[in-house]
């Protein structure tokens, strides 16, 4: 692992504008979960996460900025070095030498990390505690169209790779993909076994335990968005 995070220092620095190397490091944690219920369900599932970070300090023209680039994989050999390097690199080139633009309407196009931000922000707005307060704009547009015809969002805890991939969720239910949004219409609410209870649905399998002091609590996996990569929302 130090050669792997010493790699990433080294592909950096071929850059000019980098002056120094704060931290480059990689993080590597596995973990165990057992579940049981009163009905006797019981489950035992193996897990690991594996991530890699740099930070490092970029020289321009004017100024100075730090700059950084990270990957999280489910298996140590999946991470990605380049891809590291690539991103502190262009959060460089946003940050070094950045100038103040007159206040204007322009067309815009967001980077797949910004659009993701954007869209998970609304993810509240789709959990089944929330429909049941009545605090969700979407709680009476379930089947109605609410985006652009162009964006659906996949919800999968089954991907290989997936890094909150799980065979059953915190209340046994084995999980599924589903659709969030398909083609802009509103599919599905997420929820646990109590909020689809009390709305009178299925358990989409979204239910998450921490330690066992805690209570169960549910939510949206990372977002999979089925888009073309430049597409018009």
């Amino acid at each position: 692992m130090l050669s792997f995070a010493l790699d990433i220092e080294n592909k950096l620095r071929k850059d000019k504008r980098i002056i120094g190397i704060r931290k480059s490091g990689v993080s590597v944690s596995e973990g165990e979960v057992y579940y049981l219920n009163h009905l006797n369900n019981f489950y035992h599932l193996k897990f690991s996460t594996s991530s890699s970070s740099v930070l490092a300090i970029g020289q321009g023209k004017k100024d100075r900025q730090y700059t950084w680039g990270a990957d999280v994989k489910r298996s140590f050999s999946f991470l990605e070095p380049q891809k590291i390097v690539k991103e502190a690199q262009e959060n460089l080139n946003y940050l070094l030498d950045a100038e103040e633009i007159e206040t204007q309407t322009i067309n815009i196009v967001f980077s797949e990390e910004m659009v993701e931000e954007l869209i998970t922000s609304l993810g509240v707005a789709f959990l089944g505690k929330n429909i049941l307060r009545g605090k969700s704009l979407f709680k009476d547009s379930l089947g109605e169209k609410i985006a652009s015809e162009k964006l659906s969002l996949l919800d999968s805890p089954i991907e290989k790779e997936g890094l909150s991939s799980t065979p059953y969720d915190g209340e046994g239910v084995k999980t599924f993909k589903k659709f969030v949004i398909e083609k802009g219409v509103l599919k599905n609410f997420i929820l646990d076994l109590y909020t689809a209870n009390k709305l009178n649905m299925k358990t989409t399998g979204n239910c998450a335990r921490g330690a066992a002091s805690t209570g169960p609590s549910f939510g949206l996996n990372p977002p999979n968005f089925q888009k073309s990569r430049w597409a018009k929302l």
